[in-house]
């Protein structure tokens, strides 16, 4: 007979499994869309150029961006499987798997009943659970983090878990980077009170395991890139001292956690830190979330409450060690009840809004300043707003998750195996839509047509339609898609540009003609495009008009990280890109090779 005593001894255990089963099911079910990259309605920020990633090692010629590799492999796997559609669903998954990691945590100094309840309103707290629904690094990594935390802990007083930490943690730093901060809380634990275990095999093992995933990939990435640290997405350039984030993180956490929560966390990290002379896991637990803290707030200039992810898992710690210092049962569990119900209050509307009070539904408001993309907020222009009852329930995540679930799909129309001939795609980007949008634009409509993307201005590129062979395709995603060719020439391409606009009209037009290359300017553009290379490059136009062999160097060229620059920019490249070597000349064609973010590009002029 298979023993159930352990139903009896821990049956808080069992309810939270529960709760986690059923919480899963509602919410993994609504996370299921057919074709995630045409229909998932949470890719924000950076998420298609993780899926790009993702496709790349797939196999497909997309932009390559070298972000951190096990989520872009994880979708890559996914992808090679025709599943990419359940990676939302396997996201949740870790998700509720660490909240159980949590409880366990919990358990070894909190009350089972308390434990629970926290592990549980720990997941459905209205800011984290929205976050976890992004296709994002953050969250996974975090969640990572947190599992080496609960790892190193889990030896308790006798030898730490430092097989285990480090192999969570070493996950960790290849998801996202900044777990490889974790060695220096590792580090003072270690010299405070366990020196003996610098002997220790099983340390060292751990040590290996945390560091050899980022060493391979640094080592590829830099055979692939050039370079081991910055790429296209200027990470290292963001690193450096500053202040002026102080603020914007106080109010970001608040707004996360909820007011009464921040002051029990405020309360219990206090006793953290006054247990730390004595007790390692205070010290390490207290470290980590020190170092973590510090790094977003004083030396990453990219500001977002989404970082505040990696802090909150462990801050439930502080949360449980800030009831249990009230002692009263009446009281802990009396701003347990309120800190969980205030932290899961729907948001009416994303960023920038705390609590103030539930009933009616109070929020301060602090709007986005002119540096939106920062994720900054005037902090000196805030204001309440009220909310009735209906418009919370609104906002619901399990509201809107239905909702949107619900609502019907357009089709995706154009499949990628359409694109499978061509070489790469062309936007043509046209006023209102601004050079700043190429980032989100390229790696969407990547995505869709499973090719490399790069972003011109329409109006630079007019006057040298006359030298392609158009052939109008289906719209996709509200975009005019041709294929473009150049008499003479092997290989297609893909022109895309907004539906709405004045240049798919012009193109439809410019289909039924006759095209007239000039075939010395296609030679040039050939003999330019195979002395640059895989490069990133800058077209300058005197005039702002670019000429056929330009528009010719544009089609050939395999890179992605390609720029027109006319007069308006002339200066401010110069200034950015500064002095440079020349390479070649081609006629009245000249090519210089400079160096930026440690990286090669390539000005023609």
């Amino acid at each position: 007979m298979p023993d159930h005593r352990w139903l009896r001894r821990e049956p808080q255990l069992v309810g939270l499994a529960v709760f986690l089963g059923v919480h899963l099911f509602i919410v993994g079910r609504h996370l299921i869309y057919p074709d995630l990259i045409a229909h998932y309605p949470f890719l924000r920020g950076d998420a298609h150029d993780w899926i790009t990633n993702g496709l790349y090692l797939a196999g497909h010629d997309v932009r390559f961006s070298a972000r951190p590799p096990l989520l872009p492999l994880v979708l890559a796997v996914l992808s090679r499987w025709s599943a990419l559609y359940l990676y939302p669903l396997l996201a949740q998954i870790l998700v509720h798997a660490t909240t159980l990691g949590l409880y366990r945590g919990l358990r070894r100094d909190t009350p089972a009943n308390l434990a629970a309840c926290l592990a549980a309103g720990w997941l459905v707290n209205a800011t984290w659970l929205s976050l976890s629904f992004e296709v994002m690094a953050d969250v996974p990594a975090a969640c990572l983090l947190t599992w080496s935390v609960l790892a190193w802990r889990r030896g308790g007083d006798r030898e730490p878990g430092y097989v285990a930490a480090g192999l969570f943690a070493g996950l960790s730093a290849v998801t996202q980077q900044l777990a490889l901060l974790m060695g220096v809380p590792a580090l003072a634990a270690l010299l405070c009170f366990r020196r003996q275990d610098l002997r220790s095999r099983r340390l060292w093992a751990g040590a290996g395991l945390f560091l050899a995933p980022t060493a391979v990939w640094l080592l590829y990435k830099g055979s692939v890139t050039g370079t081991i640290g910055d790429v296209h997405n200027r990470q290292w350039s963001l690193l450096g001292f500053h202040t002026d984030a102080i603020g914007q993180y106080a109010f970001a956490f608040v707004a996360f956690v909820g007011i009464p929560a921040a002051i029990l966390i405020a309360i219990g990290a206090a006793s953290f830190a006054a247990r730390s002379r004595s007790r390692p896991w205070c010290l390490f637990l207290l470290s980590t979330v020190t170092v973590i803290l510090v790094f977003f707030v004083f030396f990453y200039s990219y500001v977002s409450p989404r970082f505040l992810s990696y802090f909150y898992p462990l801050a439930i710690f502080f949360l449980a060690r800030g009831l249990l210092f009230l002692r009263h049962p009446v009281a802990i569990w009396g701003l347990a009840a309120l800190a969980l119900i205030w932290g899961s209050f729907p948001l009416p509307a994303t960023g920038g809004r705390l609590l103030l009070w539930p009933a009616p539904a109070t929020y301060l408001v602090a709007p986005a300043t002119a540096e939106w993309s920062l994720g900054r907020r005037d902090l000196g222009a805030l204001a309440t707003e009220a909310y009735t009852a209906a418009d919370v329930l609104a906002a619901s995540n399990y509201r809107r998750l239905a909702e949107l679930h619900g609502r019907p799909r357009p089709p995706r129309g154009l499949p990628p195996e359409t694109f499978s001939d061509d070489s790469s795609a062309i936007y043509l980007h046209a006023p209102p839509e601004a050079a700043g949008d190429s980032y989100g634009v390229t790696s969407r409509l990547g995505n869709l047509l499973l090719l490399r993307v790069k972003f011109l201005p329409l109006e630079s590129s007019e006057a040298a339609w006359h030298g392609l062979d158009v052939e109008p395709l289906r719209t996709l995603d509200g975009r005019a898609l041709f294929r473009a060719g150049i008499p003479g020439e092997a290989g297609s391409w893909i022109l895309g540009m907004s539906a709405k606009g004045p240049g798919a009209a012009k193109l439809e037009r410019l289909a039924g003609q006759q095209p007239r290359p000039d075939p010395e300017q296609v030679d040039r553009a050939r003999r330019l495009a195979a002395r640059i290379g895989h490069v990133n490059t800058v077209i300058r136009t005197p005039d702002g008009n670019l000429e056929p062999w330009q528009l010719y160097l544009a089609l050939f060229l395999p890179t992605t990280e390609l720029h027109v620059v006319g007069p308006a920019m002339e200066a401010q490249t110069r200034q950015m890109l500064g002095p440079g070597t020349e390479l070649a000349r081609d006629g009245d064609a000249t090519l210089t090779e400079h160096r930026l973010f440690g990286r090669r590009w390539v000005v023609v002029e």
